[in-house]
């Protein structure tokens, strides 16, 4: 099998989904992407000290990849690689959000985005026209609330009563109702006080590894 580039996989998506479709039904994708996971720490890639039966079963039912590479380091450029197919040069993304900040070193860091910007195309974009129902479950680390998957205006709204299967998007054919819903579920979170995580006025880099070091050293006793 030849190699290819993480774009040339997002751009063959389609027709893969497309010659997949006709003749069976579009088979599931299921990406995990996990941090801090070394590539021989599952069994079905070689590790004799991890027990992963349901990944190894899961693993020899599926397509596997044997040659892969993130591209960055740290996670939100390889999350945003991944979600676009864009290397993190392209996008500006070049070091995990908000990253750490060094007012005293030798080097400055040149200015990057700190968010996937809300007009790039995603890999779910690029799967939904083609009927798949896409969601994203667990760490975005990809912006702060102003860049959530769901702030790009695109709402979704079913009538689980009668469309218990979600076929069929009524915020198309209803968006004002579907706006007044997402208003009255803003409305809900606040009302709660569920509020997302938002930037520290007060944020110093210094003071919070005192804290954290001497909670470790606390721990350590």
């Amino acid at each position: 099998m030849a190699n290819l580039t993480r774009r040339q996989l997002l751009a063959g998506l389609p027709l893969l989904a497309f010659q997949a479709g006709r003749t069976r039904q579009n088979p599931n994708i299921i990406l995990c992407l996990i941090d801090d996971l070394g590539w021989t720490d599952l069994g079905c890639f070689g590790s004799d000290y991890y027990r992963t039966p349901n990944i190894d079963r899961f693993s020899a039912q599926s397509m596997k990849f044997t040659d892969a590479h993130s591209a960055c380091t740290v996670c939100s450029p390889s999350r945003a690689g991944i979600m676009t197919g864009k290397y993190p040069a392209r996008l500006h993304i070049t070091d995990y959000i908000p990253g750490e900040q060094h007012p005293y070193a030798k080097l400055k860091v040149p200015d990057w985005t700190q968010h996937l910007p809300l007009e790039e195309r995603t890999m779910a974009e690029m799967l939904k026209p083609l009927g798949y129902r896409t969601q994203h479950i667990g760490k975005w680390h990809l912006g702060n609330e102003p860049f959530y998957p769901e702030q790009d205006n695109r709402v979704e709204l079913y009538n689980l009563a009668q469309d218990i299967s979600e076929t069929q998007d009524l915020a198309c054919s209803d968006p004002d109702r579907a706006k007044r819903m997402k208003q009255r579920l803003e409305d809900w979170r606040r009302s709660v006080g569920a509020q997302m995580a938002l930037p520290n006025p007060n944020y110093d880099p210094a003071r919070d590894r005192a804290v954290l070091g001497q909670r470790e050293a606390e721990l350590a006793d």
